[in-house]
């Protein structure tokens, strides 16, 4: 298998800016279609077939692209401690401004880890991108990731976790030992995970649903709530009907600075649809990579 996974699921690389102007009669209006929704009815009757056949429903949230401080961080900020949903948020540490200042991120909610390097895509025309795809030089990609490495702890002091997000969320499989020679013990990108561990000591847990549709005419664009609840659902039935000891948690992927009011009133929706339903977990990144129990 050539690589962990490539998913590519953006298309546009880091350039898109944050803006969250929302408004209250669009939140009104979006909260009363979330609440007549079908598909969340779906969504919720799996929720609890899972609880009633006693299989826990774990969930994860990573956030992708930090480099400043915005309102978009903000929101975002403010969703995790609203819904006390911890979150794992992947900074560019090569795009990082150096006033970047996460003091007002909770520690017990939110944690922070790299993403790459400076989000180049080096894939050759008309292939998926990536930023340490099969033709980067092993020793380019260890250079870069061991200055990233040396940025974030600059910018965050002990509040990185050693947990690698690459960019496109795609990674070449022979640039594995690089990371884990590196320190890091875990690794995420998107979709179903093939294995719990990329290498030995290298924790994989991957995330599921990508909120945006990076290709959609005139930019990013949410994706419709009625889908979203539909791919959970499907997801949440998938793994109570076929359990594993080691299932790997379900992963929600936001980009703060891509996502506009729709974007923001969709997440919103999502982290309600779980809120306070019995069975259903938020899992802190340290238990999402934590090894599986002997």
């Amino acid at each position: 298998m050539a690589t962990t996974t490539v998913a590519n699921a953006r298309q546009d690389g880091a350039a898109v800016e944050d803006a969250t102007g929302r408004s209250h009669q669009a939140d009104v209006r979006r909260g009363a279609e979330i609440r007549s929704s079908p598909a969340l009815d779906v969504l919720r009757t799996e929720l609890h077939l899972s609880r009633d056949a006693g299989v826990p429903v774990r969930m994860w949230w990573r956030d992708d692209d930090l480099v400043a401080n915005s309102r978009g961080f903000d929101a975002l900020i403010g969703l995790a401690r609203t819904f006390r949903a911890p979150l794992l948020v992947a900074i560019i540490p090569g795009l990082a401004s150096e006033a970047l200042d996460v003091s007002e991120a909770d520690p017990d909610l939110i944690d922070f880890c790299q993403h790459g390097w400076r989000h180049i895509n080096h894939q050759p025309l008309g292939g998926g991108k990536s930023e340490f795809g099969a033709g980067r030089d092993p020793e380019a990609v260890e250079a870069e990731i061991a200055a990233g490495q040396v940025a974030l702890a600059r910018l965050l002091g002990d509040r990185s976790r050693p947990i690698f997000v690459p960019p496109w969320n795609a990674f070449d499989e022979r640039h594995l030992d690089i990371v884990r020679a590196r320190g890091f013990t875990g690794l995420s990108t998107f979709g179903p995970r093939p294995r719990a561990f990329a290498v030995d000591g290298l924790r994989l847990a991957n995330t599921h649903l990508d909120i945006l549709q990076w290709e959609a005419p005139g930019g990013p664009r949410p994706v419709p709530f009625d889908d979203a609840c539909l791919r959970l659902a499907r997801i949440v039935r998938e793994q109570r009907e076929k359990p594993e000891a080691d299932a790997e948690p379900i992963g929600i992927l936001s980009h703060h600075r891509a996502m506009r009011e729709e974007s923001w009133s969709l997440l919103e929706g999502l982290l309600s649809a779980f809120a306070g339903v019995p069975g259903v977990s938020w899992l802190t990144p340290s238990q999402v990579f934590a090894p599986p129990p002997a």
